[in-house]
């Protein structure tokens, strides 16, 4: 029984994974275009309207996208649908009226602050980039929750490549001013949403459904814990950006952001796309088969982000001032010296998503507020302590001792509630094989001049000997091989 929610989780894996590596490939090369465009200092700047922006949709369809992911599969007859759909459209609908006359106002009162003034106008672009965010995630977290991995990678894929290249066509052809970056967003969210509406055929759930008080409690009383928690998140990894803002300057904004988002791209692109087919198959095996199974997956899917991820964090640590040198300018290598720290973080984000699932699926969402309050709580505190004497370090360091705590506390209490294991064999053989990765990289790095060319052929080259090093120590067995051809392909391609 196990094998066959390993098998869904994995074929949706593949589907979802050129969903999210695509869209990561096109987050990582927007940093080079747009902090070469920007300059250190509107990049800085760009960093903080995208911080609030990314705040403001948190409110917006935060709870929504949990709700929907978690209570869509309930929902199996068609008057149910059409309810639970139109409860969460008009509900999302007027979540996006009433924060945008709160952003509005709170851009209007900086207008008193002459230091401010000049973000006043991108600001208010960055308000219609908000609009389609928030449409675009909401109506796609329907999709997930339909298990259309196909639909979901594909608009995806659609959204990010469309605004990455209208944001860098209107950069060269109206200038280098942030609001073109956010009407590249708009214009592609005018796009790709009215036709989204059109597939998920909204207008049938408006005009047959019934909006629900009772059910938009419930979705409600769930949904906004993780809200809070997904504030808490946004407090863990940007909130030090208005820090820096205020002790350092833009510059010094621009610099961190561009190393946190290097780091962030090159990880969650691997952990998201795991966990984006992981969780509706933990759901479902939780409500079918119980907690003897559950457990075994989560074991199970633990061990595979050990042997995803575990590699990709050495690789950003030891190959760090060459990501930083071949893609950003000269100002942004003060940057390089933080990289370790928020490698670590972005891996300790991606191993949370595992630990706390055993509270989500207990419904124990308050209590993960909670622990994600605290984890915020403990980087503010810190950042504030640390900023003004060590700069970027201390803003690295802070949210890395954050996010330890918090994972160790995730750790304790989820196991808890649903005893799994932690497959220590498992890691200990995948550390060795990155150890030995690593030293084969590290040996590369020294020979080789650094150019793109020669970074894709270290980390091609090193995969590939880590991999096989991983098979020759039999951490990765025959029938896994077997199964991972047949996933994508490759037994009939061989016949």
């Amino acid at each position: 029984m196990i094998n066959s929610y390993l098998k869904t989780a994995g074929k949706n894996s593949i589907i979802y994974f050129p969903g999210r590596i695509i869209p990561s490939i096109v987050g990582f090369l927007s940093i080079p275009f747009f902090t070469k465009l920007l300059g250190t200092e509107k990049y800085g700047d760009y960093s903080l309207i995208v911080a609030t922006i990314s705040i403001f949709i948190i409110f917006t369809e935060g709870w929504i996208e949990n709700s929907t992911v978690r209570f869509y599969p309930h929902n199996k007859g068609n008057r149910d649908i059409n309810d639970f759909l139109k409860t969460i459209f008009l509900s999302l609908i007027f979540n996006v009226l009433i924060f945008s006359i709160i952003y509005l106002i709170i851009v209007f009162f900086f207008c008193q602050f002459k230091t401010y003034f000049y973000l006043i106008k991108p600001a208010i672009f960055g308000l219609t980039a908000f609009w389609g965010m928030t449409l675009f995630r909401s109506l796609n977290a329907i999709f997930r929750a339909k298990q259309s991995a196909r639909h979901y990678s594909v608009n995806a894929i659609i959204f990010s490549i469309g605004k990455f290249a209208l944001a860098v066509f209107l950069l060269f052809i109206m200038g280098n001013d942030i609001e073109n970056i956010f009407v590249g967003t708009l214009i592609i969210s005018a796009f790709i949403i009215p036709i989204m509406l059109r597939y998920l055929n909204i207008r049938r759930f408006l005009i047959n459904g019934h909006y629900s008080k009772e059910k938009l409690i419930e979705y409600l009383s769930f949904g906004w814990p993780f809200t809070l928690i997904m504030i808490s998140s946004w407090m863990l990894n940007l909130f030090n950006r208005y820090i820096i803002k205020i002790y350092c300057g833009s510059k010094e904004v621009g610099i961190y952001s561009a190393i946190f988002n290097l780091s962030d791209q090159s990880l969650s692109f691997i952990f998201m796309g795991l966990m984006l087919a992981v969780y509706p198959v933990l759901v479902k095996a939780w409500e079918i088969e119980g907690e003897e199974v559950t457990s075994r997956l989560i074991t199970k899917f633990i061990r595979y982000y050990f042997i995803l991820c575990l590699p990709v964090l050495i690789g950003l640590i030891i190959l760090g001032d060459l990501v930083v040198n071949i893609f950003t300018t000269k100002d942004f290598e003060a940057g390089i010296k933080i990289i370790p720290y928020v490698a670590m973080s972005s891996f300790l984000i991606g191993l949370n998503q595992y630990f706390t699932k055993p509270l989500e699926l207990k419904k124990r969402s308050k209590l993960l507020s909670l622990f994600m309050i605290v984890g915020a709580i403990i980087n503010v505190s810190l950042a504030f302590i640390l900023i003004p004497q060590y700069g970027l370090k201390g803003a690295a360091i802070s949210t890395l001792i954050s996010y330890v705590v918090l994972t160790l506390i995730n750790w304790y209490v989820g196991k808890r509630y649903i005893k799994y294991l932690i497959p220590k064999i498992s890691i200990i053989r995948v550390s060795i094989a990155v150890i030995f990765m690593g030293i084969i990289i590290e040996f590369l790095k020294n020979q080789l001049v650094e150019n793109i060319f020669n970074l894709f052929f270290i980390i091609i080259l090193s995969v590939f000997l880590y991999l096989l090093f991983l098979i020759l120590i039999g951490e990765i067995k025959k029938s896994e091989i077997t199964y991972l051809k047949g996933l994508i392909g490759l037994n009939n391609f061989s016949k």
